[in-house]
């Protein structure tokens, strides 16, 4: 395994692009499923909290005085079942 790329900061934020070189069927293999599953769910979770932040940027700014208010916003859609204008 090649050394060149190592994660410094285990807190800090990194972009990876995969390639596969020789299959590793990690579907099957419990151990390689569970690192993909939880790494899929900790973004999950990331990105939420970080749309939840952004949703909630033209009210503090007092732009409105809800979130869904505001028309270039998905939050509508979230709270409401409106469509957005990116749907």
């Amino acid at each position: 395994m090649s050394t060149g790329y190592q994660i410094d900061d285990q807190f800090g934020t990194y972009f990876l692009t995969l390639s596969v070189v020789d299959w590793v069927d990690i579907f099957t293999i419990s151990i390689y499923r569970d690192i993909i599953i939880d790494s899929v769910n900790y973004c999950i979770r990331e990105n939420r909290q970080q749309l939840d932040y952004i949703r909630k940027n033209p009210v503090r700014a007092g732009w409105m005085e809800r979130e869904e208010d505001y028309t270039f916003s998905s939050a509508a859609a979230l709270y409401n079942g409106k469509k957005d204008i990116f749907h």
